[in-house]
């Protein structure tokens, strides 16, 4: 039973631990690379989390990440101040993977001293 938890567990400590890096190339360049969504900085200074998305002409465009459904959302590439994308953060899931081990062993040992080596 705990071994299987532990299976549904890793994937969404892998996910839980991802964050936003603003690129530092163009948006076009950033979109090039076919992320499945970035957030947009628009120079007012406004955030859009656009999924699959994609140049148009002069803008970015794609389907809103917020809410639900496949609402169209877009931004003139004049107005975007920067691009980020979602990266995994190494450090971070490294401390979430210890912890979640730490705690796993703290329960072993707890169970086996109130139990012994074969179980209650």
């Amino acid at each position: 039973m705990n071994r299987k938890i532990l299976v549904l567990l890793l994937p969404a400590i892998v996910v839980a631990c991802t964050s936003w890096h603003v690129e530092s190339v163009s948006p076009e360049q950033v979109i090039a690379k076919q992320p499945a969504q970035v957030r947009v900085t628009l120079a007012a200074g406004d955030q859009l989390v656009i999924r699959n998305p994609r140049v148009v002409a002069d803008s970015i465009v794609g389907v809103s990440a917020r809410g639900e459904g496949h609402t169209p959302i877009g931004a003139p590439l004049a107005q975007v101040h920067g691009v980020a994308t979602r990266r995994v953060s190494a450090l971070k899931t490294g401390v979430l993977a210890g912890g979640v081990l730490a705690v796993t062993v703290a329960l072993l040992i707890v169970r086996t001293a109130e139990c012994g080596f074969y179980g209650c």
